[in-house]
């Protein structure tokens, strides 16, 4: 996973190489970004990232000027941005407040923010560092499953039932399955 994430969000860098501007510098924008490339093609997330995070730091990361005045933001994403900037206000946090410890709550009450979310945000910021979490809803995660086990993602996509069963017997190091997953779709193995 960090190979993966070295480029994008600056995740497992070298002690040598240095931040980029663009890089996320909290647990909010871990989760913006992860927002922003969900369900996506991976430079269209980009592009809407380098759109947001300019805005965000320089105006409180107040979600809701951001959806206002950032131009190009997805209707469904929009609304995901909401209900975070309302889960935020509800339960008096703001953005250096916002941690893994409230991924639960968010999946539950934030549409938009789900199993994927909470495995990404969990392998960054969680104690164990996710060693069990599987982002078993994302498209790479899908497509590297389907190389390993023999599915033809277009023709014959797995279920979910047949992933988690297949997750279940990979025993207490599932997040090693689930990177390995990701590295073989990312690699055109």
């Amino acid at each position: 996973m960090i190979p993966i994430l070295r480029n994008p969000v600056g995740y497992g860098l070298y002690p040598f190489e240095e931040k980029k501007q663009h890089h996320s510098r909290n647990f909010l924008e871990f989760l913006l970004y992860y927002i922003c490339e969900a369900g996506v093609r991976a430079e269209y997330g980009a592009e809407q990232w380098d759109k947001i995070y300019p805005f965000l730091r320089s105006n409180n990361y107040n979600l809701i000027d951001m959806i206002e005045n950032v131009e190009g933001v997805q209707p469904g994403k929009k609304e995901t941005y909401r209900q975070l900037h309302t889960f935020l206000i509800e339960n008096h946090l703001d953005y250096k407040m916002l941690n893994i410890n409230h991924i639960d709550t968010l999946v539950e009450n934030v549409k938009g923010i789900g199993a994927g979310a909470k495995a990404f945000l969990e392998q960054i910021f969680a104690e164990d560092h996710g060693r069990n979490s599987v982002e078993y809803t994302d498209i790479g995660f899908i497509k590297g499953f389907c190389k390993i086990y023999g599915y033809d993602y277009k023709t014959q996509k797995p279920t979910k039932k047949q992933i988690c069963d297949q997750i279940s017997k990979w025993g207490e190091c599932k997040g090693i399955g689930s990177k390995m997953c990701r590295q073989v779709y990312q690699s055109g193995a």
